[in-house]
């Protein structure tokens, strides 16, 4: 009886596998030549890692290929103002591209390398997690009764939706710290969904407690923004296996994740400082030490750009997340269970979302999209699933994703510095916006598509193939098709019986656990 019973695993982890693999194809199909000062200042520690075994950057920052200005000065030397975790996980990446340098017997060209670095790193985390987020989707799917095939399926493609119809995609594909801060956060909330179920309440293993805490301190390391989900996730967890000794397990393991960045820290500074207090740029070292690193109170002005307006808006962009306001009313009546889950969710959003609209550089600076609040956008996503329970909200959730993606591939091919301010408009238009002495234009309609459409896009794979404008979209077009197939196949071979034996294990939608 045993044979039978791995065969659901076995296609549960095929389906899973082949959505990564779907999601880093897509991930890697356009290269970005100008990446920026924020990813470069990362590449700077990396490259100083792997090629001097130091931390210093101080022969990598102007050089052609990686300059920057975002950096810490002390004592004379220079060293990237980031938090490392990213730059730490672009190390065996760099170490790899240096070895398939060696064997080709030349160096790449900067591009290229800052390319297959990003790509080895920053996105097969972000396919992993998007793999994370697709099974999480699933269980809850089937926790909400949904049928197990359909719960497949709209799990698939909230991840699409999630990782290709969200800013996510916009930085999945350059050394940037979200996709990473989000495969550790989603981590930590897997490990937390699946536990025992053989008793009323959860038991965990000391192991999995302590992995909890490490995949949020790992989290951490990468962004300090995930520090605020970090907080939740570890609250959440203490509702859910109330044991003190385990959730001291948890902190101790959030307490290593971060500790690289400690002893960074406390070895360049002879305390513990974060890079920002010694930045080069006046500006920037300024801007950063006010209020909660560089945030004040926030702006109504700017709460309505980061969500709604068509130059930058969250929603705008994305409609299909709000979906999550039904989802988190018809959570809120499920029980204790989803209402502990509604809420972290929630709180996760509106405390980044607090956050953004008082920052200095509320836009993102870098990036076509409000990039602070990345880390927030699967955590929406995860609470839209209980609106999948109705039918015309399915619908509307199929129309508004669909756009979502739409507009973020297309977007994806754009350089991500364009534009930063509208019509050439001083900084100040967007350190102090104000709609009756500026305009803030629809940015994708009135930029990004026209450029698109005229083929002015960064190098991409259908350049391979003479494919430029809309043409562009063709290679990528046929390679979803062929997923999207081979995922179809592998359901549809798939064992309904055991797979709905396995939904009994989860309670029913009403949050009784």
């Amino acid at each position: 009886m045993t044979l039978p019973a791995a065969r659901p695993r076995r296609f549960i982890v095929l389906r899973t596998l082949l959505m990564c693999l779907a999601l880093w194809t897509t991930f890697v199909y356009v290269r970005h030549d100008e990446i920026g000062w924020n990813a470069k200042s990362r590449l700077c520690l990396t490259y100083a890692l792997v090629d001097e075994g130091t931390v210093r950057v101080d022969n990598f920052w102007q050089r052609p290929g990686l300059f920057t200005r975002d950096v810490a000065t002390v004592g004379g030397h220079f060293y990237s103002d980031k938090i490392i975790g990213t730059s730490l996980l672009g190390v065996p990446a760099l170490a790899a591209v240096r070895l398939f340098e060696r064997a080709l017997g030349a160096p790449l060209s900067p591009e290229v390398c800052h390319w297959l670095v990003a790509a080895l790193s920053v996105a097969l985390l972000g396919a992993a997690a998007g793999g994370i987020f697709f099974r999480l989707a699933a269980h809850y799917l089937r926790e909400l009764n949904m049928d197990w095939r359909r719960a497949e399926l709209f799990s698939a493609a909230a991840t699409l939706f999630t990782f290709c119809g969200t800013m996510l995609l916009l930085y999945a594909g350059v050394f940037m710290p979200y996709l990473p801060a989000v495969f550790f956060l989603l981590a930590a909330l897997f490990l937390v969904e699946h536990c025992d179920h053989e008793a009323h309440d959860c038991v965990f293993p000391l192991w999995k407690s302590f992995a909890v805490g490490l995949s949020l301190g790992f989290a951490i390391l990468c962004e300090y923004l995930a520090a605020w989900p970090s907080l939740l996730l570890l609250g959440y967890f203490a509702q859910h296996c109330r044991d003190w000794r385990k959730m001291l397990l948890a902190f101790l393991g959030a307490a290593l994740g971060i500790m690289p960045f400690v002893v960074y820290c406390y070895a360049l500074f002879g305390r513990f400082s974060i890079p920002y207090e010694f930045e080069l740029e006046t500006f920037f070292r300024e801007s950063m030490s006010r209020g909660l690193m560089g945030a004040t109170s926030p702006k109504l002005t700017v709460a309505y750009l980061l969500a709604f307006h068509p130059y930058r808006g969250l929603f705008f962009h994305s409609p299909h997340l709000l979906l999550a306001v039904l989802g988190f009313v018809l959570a809120w009546r499920l029980g204790g269970r989803w209402r502990a889950r509604a809420s972290v969710f929630l709180a996760t959003f509106v405390g980044l979302f607090l956050y953004n609209s008082g920052y200095y550089l509320w836009w993102g600076g870098w990036g076509l999209a409000p990039r602070f609040l990345a880390v927030a956008v699967p955590f929406v996503a995860l609470l839209s699933m209980p609106a999948l329970r109705v039918f015309s909200a399915r619908l509307i959730y199929l129309v508004a994703g669909c756009w979502g993606m739409l507009v973020h591939v297309v977007m994806n091919f754009m350089p991500h510095d364009f534009p930063e301010r509208p019509h050439g408009a001083p900084l100040e238009s967007l350190l102090f916006p104000d709609f009756r002495r500026f305009e803030y234009p629809a940015l994708f309609a009135r930029y990004v598509w026209p450029k698109f459409f005229l083929g002015e896009t960064d190098w991409n794979l259908a350049v391979m193939f003479g494919l430029t404008g809309p043409g562009a979209l063709v290679p990528l077009a046929m390679l979803w098709f062929a997923f999207g197939v081979l995922f179809l196949i592998l359901l549809r071979n798939d064992s309904p019986s055991l797979l709905q034996n396995n939904n009994a294990v989860h309670p029913g939608a009403h949050g009784s656990r």
